[in-house]
């Protein structure tokens, strides 16, 4: 499989996750309801939608928390753990998941990797940082 990273950041109005073969009255966090989103696109171009992975969820927050704590908003660029990565920093509180699915579908690169056939599991963060107003979060797929 090849590996991706997106090469453009972005700083949307909301951040979010999904959670595979739930709906999102059972997201229980942001990064769930991110995967739920993610998922719901990819059922409605017909493609497979991704199982949770506790290992790339377990990365996705590791590095979230590195973001937050260093204010080092970029990524790991390691692909120890995973194949693709987008990141995104929403700073409106209005429905993060749906602001994120928005800019990853607008861009191209963070489409491509939202979209790879090849992908079959996913994990998602989203965390706040005290220090400003954004929400980060990190979504890892494989």
């Amino acid at each position: 499989m090849k590996k991706h990273c997106a090469r453009a950041m972005i700083v949307v109005a909301a951040m979010a996750t999904v959670l595979a073969g739930t709906s999102e009255a059972h997201a229980t966090t942001v990064g769930d309801e991110v995967i739920v989103k993610i998922n719901e696109y990819r059922q409605s171009l017909g493609l497979n939608t991704l199982a949770k992975s506790d290992r790339l969820q377990a990365g996705a927050e590791r590095w979230t928390r590195h973001i937050v704590t260093t204010n080092d908003y970029t990524h790991e660029h390691t692909f120890v753990d995973y194949e693709g990565e987008i990141l995104a920093a929403p700073n409106d509180d209005r429905d993060i998941p749906a602001q994120a699915l928005k800019a990853w579908k607008e861009s191209p690169d963070h489409n491509e990797i939202m979209t790879d056939p090849s992908f079959t599991t996913i994990g998602a963060d989203c965390q706040d940082n005290p220090r400003d107003p954004f929400h980060y979060c990190t979504v890892r797929f494989r």
